[in-house]
């Protein structure tokens, strides 16, 4: 909920065009450029059942927040 507070705050400060995000551990706001400019992609294999339409996976220690990758 802390990231749709800090959005409102943008909102509520007339900042447009930014996105909350998590950046080194910290909250952080981004123009959203920053983020659509590359293409984002999952291997839906390694970390998919695609049988069950759940995630795989044994344990969460030390995987990353996001199962993404940019494509450059």
């Amino acid at each position: 909920m802390i990231s749709a507070h800090l959005a409102l705050d943008l909102i509520g400060a007339r900042i447009h065009g930014r996105l909350v995000v998590l950046k080194n551990g910290r909250y952080d706001n981004v123009p959203i450029d920053l983020v659509t400019a590359s293409k984002k992609l999952v291997n839906v294999k390694e970390h998919y059942d695609t049988d069950r339409y759940r995630p795989q996976y044994r344990s969460f220690e030390m995987k990353p927040l996001f199962l993404m990758t940019s494509d450059a």
